[in-house]
């Protein structure tokens, strides 16, 4: 059975009407079984969750991009389930159905948001299951209508050893990582629980919500992919201003899985990256290579994180100000950055 998963879907904004080129893509995965996305916006009729910002939502029609892209199962344990309210929810999952795209992590009641998914293919089961920290925000109001599949790792441990007798595989998608949201790499406490989930169960984790391509690592002979990053996903208009999305934020990884009948779990990942028309799909390039040694060789060191932490959250908004967001310093001064180069090498 062949398995692909690709990073956060939003068909936000622009995205609501401009098409992109698939070939790259429909060409890798032109022999792929059953594909796996998040489902990052959600159609709206008009409400909006006023305790979100920003919001990121779609439009019914846009929904059926999924369709062209192949894909067969959307995650909806995410930080924006709740953006377009109950009447964009249910819509929402009135059009996968309709489409016959499955559905995980959120619904109309407790029981259906908590929910696995069972794929049965190839004479292999394979268990799924989805859910949300919340350290990413989903803002949802007291009494909300709609029901997310909370993160808690206890009752994480408890629904694995459940599945675990039923299935031949079981894969954890986890929207987490919150406090390092557009960072390079997982938050401690991620590595602490993969390592837990992995010990007893679980043999392959799958991360989103970071918008950002993070190292992967094997624990406990198992593979942990902490975020694949965007696969398709829109500059974000709120209130007026566009919330530019910086190019690493416009790449990911898709992530190939081949599960085989002695139940063996094969895994490559692939380069994303989100052009102006089209999905480019390449080999991991060099950089995303070298954050991944990194990671795995200084880890643990309680420096390693100090370092990232300050970077993470005073280092880099001041660049991204700089270099990238509308209003910032380059709307009253351009920077030259080649001239800059040039200037500090004849120094």
């Amino acid at each position: 059975m062949n398995l692909c998963f690709l990073g956060d879907i939003s068909f936000n904004d622009e995205g609501k009407t401009h098409k992109l080129d698939l070939f790259d893509f429909l060409e890798l995965n032109s022999k792929t079984s059953f594909t796996i996305g998040n489902l990052e916006a959600l159609a709206s009729l008009g409400e909006k969750n006023l305790l979100k910002n920003p919001r990121v939502t779609t439009t019914l029609d846009a929904l059926n991009k999924l369709k062209d892209i192949g894909v067969n199962l959307v995650t909806l344990a995410h930080n924006h389930v709740y953006d377009a309210k109950l009447s964009g929810f249910k819509a929402s999952l009135e059009k996968l159905d309709e489409l016959g795209i499955f559905h995980i992590g959120a619904g109309l009641t407790l029981e259906e948001a908590e929910k696995p998914f069972i794929l049965e293919k190839d004479n292999l089961k394979i268990g799924f299951l989805n859910y949300c920290t919340s350290d990413t925000n989903p803002s949802l109001p007291n009494g909300c209508e709609v029901f997310l599949n909370l993160y808690d790792k206890t009752k994480i441990q408890k629904d694995i050893l459940k599945l675990k007798n039923e299935c031949d595989k079981i894969i954890l998608i986890l929207h987490w990582g919150g406090s390092f949201e557009g960072g390079y790499y997982p938050d401690k406490y991620q590595i602490k629980e993969a390592n837990l989930f992995t010990k007893i169960g679980a043999n392959l984790i799958i991360g989103h919500h970071p918008h950002t391509l993070q190292p992967n690592m094997v624990i406990n002979s198992e593979p942990v992919y902490f975020s694949l990053g965007n696969f398709i996903f829109y500059d974000i208009k709120h209130e007026d201003k566009t919330i530019k999305l910086s190019p690493r934020r416009k790449r990911g990884g898709i992530l190939r899985v081949s599960v085989s009948k002695d139940k063996s779990l094969i895994h490559k990942l692939y380069y994303s990256n989100q052009t102006k028309n089209s999905i480019k799909i390449s080999s991991i390039g060099y950089n995303s290579k070298f954050r991944n040694l990194i990671f795995k060789l200084f880890y643990k060191l309680p420096l390693f994180y100090t370092v990232y932490r300050v970077k993470f959250k005073y280092i880099n908004p001041i660049l991204y100000f700089i270099l990238v967001q509308e209003g910032g310093i380059n709307k009253y001064k351009k920077l030259n950055l080649n001239k800059l180069k040039r200037f500090l090498w004849k120094k």
